[in-house]
């Protein structure tokens, strides 16, 4: 469906929620909401692409909230709206908003000026304290006795690919929870710090003096990936391509742990489901379904691997010749959870197929179960050495995503919380250099322990 609203049909934000043409039944709530989100724009306001491309990501969740009735999260604050928002998937909210999503901030017209709040005044203070930081980590590389070679010099003729980095906002202070297990929290560990993609708006911190790789390709031009900052990550989104793992010590890795119990699935599976009866539930990781082949702990074991799987991005379904004797054909990529394999065949997961497979008519039949269903039924069956044709893009590594505390995961089971923690690492360093461009690119390859692939 065309979209309403692009750079030639726009929006004012400063009459938004009278020009924003969603249907009238939607109106009052989204009203409600919005006007906080825009007062707070108004306050922090600067002319920046990449803000404005967060803000607009930010109406976009907050319409489909609008238009699902879903509930906002416990610990969103309406004085601080952009904090906070549940990670919804991009093709859901598609799905939902249809011809009312908005594409990129060229939507808007930002007529709003410019001002240099306290609030903008303390995220300048925040970045300038970010580069300190940065610099105090720079320093510990002595502690560690690691050298780096040849890496080091400033390359200003290079071409900079810069890595996937965010700085996140500190978590909300002073807040109660129940399943807070750390003796002197002084706040709960955010979203913003464990997600592998957080929405949030955020400047790249690289160190552009620091280079992890510099690469010449078969044409001679000269590549170079900056080191992302801080070098040794205090949070997990601080995990990056270039982060190393020999740098980190043992207090390193056991930070990572969040400060209480996180849900990181999508929010559909922390709801119970009265109509469908084979649906267990734990108030911790949430809906638990049946798949075929497997048992409940293995089921319980996977999510608890793998509980943010809404990253997991496109999948291999085959290759397409591009011309009659077409010796080397294209790929053919799209979204992973969309097909299923059966007996060596891939199907559009449509409703008959829901109709026709007992195990997905013990599901609600969403897209949310849909991706949870696909996923993790390939990675049981990977993980338990059954190899399908359908392969998705880059790695997808246990413990990528930790979401308790580390007692938590000793009452489960888990016990080796220090190889926990460094397999977080491992897992995202991989995640992320797997589906790195510009390695792809230079066919530079790295195995699950950093090192790299020599053909």
């Amino acid at each position: 469906m065309t979209p309403l609203y692009n750079s030639t049909n726009q929006i004012p934000l400063s009459n938004f929620i009278a020009s924003y043409e969603i249907p009238a039944k939607y109106k009052a709530k989204a009203a409600h909401i919005f006007v906080k989100l825009f007062d707070y724009i108004s306050q922090i306001y600067v002319d920046s692409k990449i803000l404005k491309d967060k803000w607009t990501q930010a109406i976009n969740v907050l319409t489909y909230i609008t238009f699902t009735d879903d509930s906002l999260p416990n610990n969103w604050n309406k004085d601080r709206p952009i904090e906070n928002l549940p990670i919804v998937d991009q093709s859901d909210i598609k799905d939902v908003l249809k011809e009312y999503y908005l594409e990129s901030s060229d939507c808007i017209i930002w007529d709003v000026a410019p001002i240099f709040s306290d609030e903008a005044v303390e995220r300048i203070d925040e970045a300038v304290n970010n580069i300190h930081e940065a610099r105090k980590h720079e320093a510990r590389q002595n502690e560690h006795n690691i050298k780096v070679s040849g890496l080091n010099k400033p390359l200003a003729n290079y071409r900079a690919v810069v890595s996937a980095q965010k700085p996140v906002p500190a978590p909300l202070k002073s807040q109660t929870d129940s399943q807070v297990n750390i003796e002197s929290a002084d706040k709960l560990t955010s979203m913003y710090d464990i997600l592998l993609d957080p929405s949030y708006p955020y400047f790249p911190r690289v160190d552009f003096h620091n280079y992890w790789i510099v690469y010449k390709d078969d044409f001679g031009e000269e590549y170079g990936i900056p080191r992302s900052l801080p070098l040794i990550p205090e949070r997990q989104s601080d995990i990056t391509a270039t982060t190393e793992i020999n740098r980190m010590v043992e207090s390193d890795f056991m930070k990572l742990y969040p400060n209480h119990i996180m849900k990181v699935r999508s929010q559909a599976m922390y709801t119970h489901y009265e109509d469908f009866p084979e649906l267990d539930y734990d108030e911790d990781i949430g809906v638990i379904f049946p798949i075929e082949g497997f048992t409940k702990e293995q089921v319980v074991d996977n999510i608890i691997k793998y509980p943010d799987i809404i990253n997991i991005g496109l999948g291999r379904i085959g290759r397409q010749k591009q011309w009659e004797g077409d010796q080397r054909p294209k790929v053919v990529w799209e979204e992973f959870f969309k097909r299923i394999e059966i007996d060596g065949q891939l199907y559009i997961v449509d409703q008959h197929i829901w109709d026709q497979l007992p195990e997905l008519r013990k599901l609600p039949p969403n897209r949310a179960f849909q991706q949870e269903y696909v996923v993790r039924k390939y990675l049981l069956e990977r993980d338990n050495g059954v190899y399908r044709d359908k392969q998705p893009f880059g790695t997808l590594y246990p413990f990528i995503t930790l979401f308790m505390p580390p007692q938590e995961y000793i009452k489960r089971g888990y016990k080796d919380v220090l190889e926990i923690a460094k397999s977080c690492v491992k897992s995202r360093v991989s995640y992320f250099r797997s589906r790195n461009p510009m390695l792809n690119r230079l066919g530079l390859h790295f195995n699950y322990e950093g090192e790299l692939i020599k053909e």
